[in-house]
């Protein structure tokens, strides 16, 4: 083979398969194939090189807040203060050790979502055609595209049927590139080779042959060093608006420390111990594990809609998932199995009231004009794999099963063009010159566009004239036929007179010999009307938008039991005379889009989302890419084109309709965990300031020590606060509207909730501290007690922010093992700092007996039961947040 350096676009065709060692009909041979693959390597571009574990685990420390906890330490080193300082750097090694295994966490789990969808590639080799990973691509393989494709390596054409290629990535001109297989001049530049294909690149329309050229890192885009991974996603908005809170609740603390700062100064405490005290208070007060948290929660949700054959592409999917009000769902494969069967074929005899003779001819041709194709004919036919979209398997399945050899047909008709199905188009055409030589046309259709082609009908071996009643009769037929749910294709041919061979494909298209009808029956899936109720007791609306005929979607709303009345039924031909308000105002009766192209799908988006809906919209074609990008959510099948996937937000990997509620479920879920885990922090959090500033404010003994304090805030807090990311989500949501896109995290209940725990906690709990006071205990035994009180009302405070909906005390309450867990070691960890001699050195701790133990439990007790009223009051008494 030729070096690396050749200028492909400046060989011709036939020249170049030819240095490639290759064969433009055969391929390769599969040996070749692995020599090639062990010599030159797979197809895939170098990822960056991944940060090494020692320097992962580094970057924790890179934080203002350890920075802080650090200066901190060594202050209390220079004061003679070393147990002190010991324990600090500790709860500096604790906080970068969380860090850093929640960071591996979430980066493990972003690989494993990366290597769930691989890009497939059409080739040729041994002289049949094969379906693989692009990685397997070798150069020298010959590759066959379409529009939806994107281009697995860098090709030169071979063949160009109308082909255009959007090269956006890689020259960044937005407006494809038409291309043909023609020789170009040496000076040629890239955004200019019309006879190249680029890895990484989409193919929108037409069809084409490449041979391999380049592979890997020696790809274009390879060479500037372009991953075919998605680009590294910013915050979503939700985390924006966290980050946000943060730093205006960052600077209220900032506010509080200063006025902590200076009512400490004119107190006359000293002024070292006043600064550690400052900076442990605003470390413990800034909650600066609610982003990791919210990034576990979102990664998380990622992984379990993934469990249901859902995949996420972008973390923004996940906050908006769960305020979809509307589903915008093509029927087939989402509602239907996707897996077409012939019913029965009606040929021109049948519609003039004639005995059949038979059917093959039919049958031929839907073969012919089928792009499904047997991967290895070679074995017996019960281990045949058949690769194509489900309509064009049924067509070839129906041919092989009539008995015809469909290997032989094609080899026997050679194919000289190609006019691909379109959704505006409505038919897929192809262009065969047979064994004597005559150029035959073959199309697969619409059977109202095949009709309006067609100026005779074939009745056995014989063409009469299709007049009006003949029209009719066929019409009367084919209405019968989509109002009981079946699918119906038109099949027609032509044979080209030499007069005609100078026109283009859709010239040809004309005075065409109607054959008859295929008549396909997609069953509705076993669980789809109990999706669709499950849907609308959601308050979603579902609403079928199909290119289908009206009856045939009709017939499968009816049994899906949607509403069918005139005025919930609209074809593209009404919609297209209907103005936008007019649309507007009807529209929300619409349940049921019939004869849809993919321009009606975006202004149904658009109509909707004027009205202030947030819609999510199902696509598989190269033409519901803008519909797709357009909507709140867009829904790519994993059957679909690797456009739409692109496009989307959410790929459902086994195209069920089912998969669409799993993933809003799942949505509304992550929501409330977010709100949880927020909620709990933050009022965790200000606790611990709230008892300084009272203490210093009112000259009160410090109720808690710095080293206390970080004891809470790290040790006693974290590992509930990441078991509350692990919370299943709750069976209620599945029966709440969905909430508003814009609503905050921390809305007025939850802010007037948080406000309460702060004040109910610091109130009890600074009393019982004065009580011991008052009655004489010495003050480190009150600071004991008053870390040990704190600490149980965290753990009950995770145990009540499993769910803001239902009481704390109930059945399941022990359900989330991994909280118990974590409050358990926490507990350990307690005990372990009040009655360990070493912990007491650290900590100032002075061992509880019976009777403050007793006191401990009665102090959260009053908590529990006066915040358990409150919560019933705000959350469970209204039902929703």
């Amino acid at each position: 083979m030729t070096k690396e350096k050749t200028s492909w676009y400046n060989i011709a065709r036939e020249e170049s398969v030819k240095l490639l060692k290759s064969d433009t009909d055969f391929g390769l041979k599969e040996k070749e194939v692995n020599f090639r693959q062990k010599k030159y390597g797979k197809n895939l571009i170098a990822e960056k090189k991944k940060t090494p574990e020692i320097f992962l685990f580094l970057r924790q420390f890179k934080n203002p807040l350890i920075y802080l906890i650090f200066f901190a330490s060594i202050l209390s080193l220079f004061l003679n203060k070393i147990f002190d300082a010991i324990f600090i750097l500790l709860v500096v090694l604790i906080t970068g050790a969380t860090a850093y295994f929640q960071e591996r966490k979430v980066s493990r789990t972003m690989e494993e979502l990366k290597k769930i969808v691989k890009i497939k590639a059409t080739v040729v080799r041994e002289g049949r055609k094969m379906e693989i990973n692009s990685e397997e691509l070798v150069r020298g393989d010959i590759v066959l595209l379409k529009a939806g494709d994107k281009v697995p390596a860098d090709g030169r054409l071979i063949e160009a049927q109308g082909l255009e290629v959007n090269e956006m990535t890689l020259t960044g001109e937005w407006l494809p590139s038409k291309k043909r297989n023609e020789q170009l001049s040496n000076d040629t530049v890239l955004a200019d080779r019309e006879n190249m294909v680029y890895m990484g690149t989409m193919v929108e329309n037409g069809t084409g042959r490449a041979v391999i050229t380049a592979i890997g890192k020696e790809t274009e885009m390879g060479k500037i060093s372009l991953s075919l991974e998605e680009e590294k996603e910013g915050k979503t908005s939700l985390e924006e608006r966290l980050a946000g809170f943060s730093k205006h609740y960052g600077l209220f603390v900032f506010l509080l420390l200063v006025l902590i700062f200076v009512s400490g100064v004119l107190r006359k405490i000293p002024g070292s111990d006043l600064l550690i005290l400052v900076i442990a208070t605003g470390v413990s007060a800034i909650p600066e594990g609610l982003l990791p948290a919210v990034t576990i929660i979102l990664i998380i949700g990622m992984k379990r809609i993934l469990r249901k054959k859902g995949l996420v592409r972008k973390l923004s999917t996940l906050e908006t998932l769960g305020s979809v009000q509307i589903i915008l769902s093509d029927k087939t494969a989402t509602l239907t199995e996707g897996k077409m069967m012939m019913a029965k074929i009606l040929t021109g005899e049948e519609f003039l009231r004639k005995p059949p003779k038979n059917y093959n001819f039919a049958l031929e041709i839907a073969a012919l004009v089928s792009e499904a194709f047997i991967e290895n004919p070679e074995e017996v036919i019960e281990k045949w794999k058949i690769r194509g979209e489900p309509t064009d398997k049924a067509l070839l399945l129906s041919a092989i099963e009539s008995g015809i050899n469909v290997e032989r047909l094609r080899k026997e008709a050679v194919k000289i063009e190609d006019l691909p199905f379109t959704s505006t188009r409505k038919y897929h055409a192809v262009l065969y010159k047979d064994k004597k030589k005559e150029k035959i046309l073959y199309t697969v259709g619409a059977p109202e566009r095949i009709l309006e082609f067609s100026g005779r009908l074939r009745v056995g071996k014989d063409e009469e004239g299709l007049d009006k009643s003949k029209t009719s009769l066929i019409y009367r037929k084919l209405e019968d036929l989509s109002g009981k749910g079946f699918r119906v294709l038109g099949l027609g041919y032509k044979k080209i007179q030499k007069p005609e061979e100078g026109k283009n494909m859709e010239e040809l298209m004309e005075n065409l010999v109607f054959v008859g009808i295929l008549v396909l029956k997609d069953s509705l899936r076993k669980e789809a009307k109990k999706t669709m109720e499950v849907c609308q007791k959601m308050g979603i609306k579902p609403v079928i938008v199909s290119g289908d005929h009206l009856l045939t979607t009709k017939a499968i709303a009816e049994e899906l039991g949607l509403p069918v009345k005139k005025e919930n039924i609209i074809e593209a031909g009404e919609l297209e005379k209907l103005s936008d308000k007019e649309l507007s105002e009807k529209i929300e009766k619409i349940n049921v889009f019939a004869r849809i192209d993919p321009q009606h799908k975006l202004r149904i988006v658009n109509s909707w989302q004027e009205k202030g809906w947030v819609v999510a919209m199902t696509g598989d074609g190269i033409n519901d890419a803008p519909a797709l990008r357009r909507a709140d959510v867009g829904l790519a099948l994993g059957s679909g084109t690797d456009l739409a996937k692109e496009a989307s937000d959410l790929v459902l990997l086994d195209d069920n309709f089912s998969t669409i509620i799993s993933a809003i479920e799942e949505g509304r879920g992550i929501f409330d965990k977010i709100r949880n885990a927020t909620v709990y922090l933050v009022s965790n959090d200000f606790t611990e300031l709230g008892f300084v500033l009272v203490s210093v404010l009112f000259g009160f003994p410090l109720p808690l020590l710095p080293t206390q304090i970080l004891w809470i805030n790290v040790v006693e807090d974290t590992l509930p606060a990441i078991a509350l990311t692990l919370e299943k989500k709750e069976k209620e949501v599945l029966f709440e509207k969905p909430r508003p896109l814009e609503e905050d995290v921390l809305n007025p209940s939850t802010r007037i909730w948080m406000f309460s725990i702060g004040f109910i906690t610091i109130a009890v709990e600074l009393l019982f501290f004065l009580f011991y006071l008052k009655f004489g205990f010495s003050l480190e035994r009150a600071r004991t007690f008053l870390l040990t009180v704190t600490a149980i009302e965290t753990f009950f405070l995770a145990f009540t922010h499993r769910s803001l909906r239902r009481r704390t005390l109930r059945k399941d309450i022990f359900s989330n093992w991994y909280l118990n867990a974590a409050v358990i070691f926490s507990l350990f960890l307690l005990v372990l700092g009040i009655y360990n001699p070493i912990f007491q050195k650290f900590l100032h701790t002075t061992p509880l007996n019976f009777f403050d133990w007793i006191f401990v439990i009665l102090c959260v007790a009053i908590e529990a039961v006066i915040l358990e009223k409150i919560k019933n009051q705000l959350f469970i008494k209204r039902k929703g947040l």
